[in-house]
């Protein structure tokens, strides 16, 4: 529903400009509010914070560069996300190298590009990481 409500915004939303400020599309701050806003859409204020990127936004020329600041800020925490995942992942591997004595199955965890693994906890190993299982 965000996600439409977003593609809405961005067609129908255009900011009448004085200049180009480019440094509003590299503000960190801003970066995970819309960041937050795409991935989740859940939390408490989503669309407040949105509002409110669009209200600094008076600046920008076209909502073109509404969309590079959604698409960088998508990027943006998506990396914050696998460098959290990949510290997830060491705790994980280190577990299992802990407890293979005690298994009969030898498991190890793999990144990126083997079965989907999920622990429940972590919603993003889904996606971006895998575990496979070897006898």
């Amino acid at each position: 529903m965000y996600i439409f409500l977003l593609g809405y915004l961005l067609t129908v939303v255009r900011i009448p400009a004085v200049h180009i400020n480019l440094s509003f599309l590299m503000h960190e701050k801003l970066y995970h509010e819309a960041s937050v806003y795409m991935t989740f859409g859940k939390n408490k204020g989503a669309i407040n914070k949105f509002s409110k990127i669009l209200e600094n936004a008076k600046n920008i020329e076209e909502s073109s560069f509404i969309t590079a600041l959604i698409q960088r800020a998508t990027c943006y925490y998506r990396e914050k996300m696998c460098k959290e995942a990949l510290v997830d992942l060491k705790k994980m591997d280190t577990q299992v190298e802990h407890t293979r004595s005690y298994t009969t199955v030898n498991r190890r965890i793999w990144p990126y590009y083997m079965a989907p693994y999920y622990d429940g906890k972590s919603p993003y190993l889904a996606v971006l990481h895998g575990s496979v299982l070897r006898s």
